[in-house]
């Protein structure tokens, strides 16, 4: 297990927790309780229930809340066949700059954040900063759709 990376904490609510993916990201990259940016795509794009998101919407809560400059590094068409896509392994192996980057793989988001030679991967189900090439939290398998990175 990874101590939590300065800044970026996923917060566990007691009460009306969450647990889907896109206020999972939300949560680690704004420091705020799950049930809490679930309220804020509410919010903000009138839904009833947050049962799933699209990646614009994230991004767009993480520029107007979070102040973040969010910038697409990789994107594929959704017509591409999934073969056609790298997973998720060979995103994470491939030469990467530093930072943070929220990734849509499998259907799901997730936060990857890369330090020289070492990823760390969170999400809504890990709860946790874990070792990206390693755990078998992650799914390593997933095709990755689009990727962003993250910058204050």
């Amino acid at each position: 297990m990874i101590k939590a990376l300065k800044g970026y904490r996923y917060r566990k609510a007691d009460k009306g927790h969450n647990r889907y993916c896109g206020p999972g990201v939300i949560s680690i990259l704004l420091g705020v309780d799950t049930a809490e940016a679930a309220k804020m795509f509410r919010d903000r794009f009138g839904y009833r229930a947050v049962r799933g998101v699209y990646d614009r919407e994230v991004r767009t809560l993480l520029e107007e809340a979070g102040g973040y400059k969010v910038t697409c590094v990789e994107d594929r068409d959704y017509r591409v066949p999934a073969k056609n896509r790298p997973t998720l392994n060979m995103w994470l192996n491939s030469d990467l700059e530093d930072g943070m980057y929220f990734v849509l793989f499998a259907r799901h988001f997730a936060v990857i954040n890369v330090r020289g030679n070492r990823r760390y991967y969170n999400d809504n189900r890990v709860m946790e900063w874990v070792n990206a090439r390693t755990d078998k939290g992650v799914k390593r398998r997933g095709r990755v759709l689009t990727v962003w990175k993250v910058e204050k």
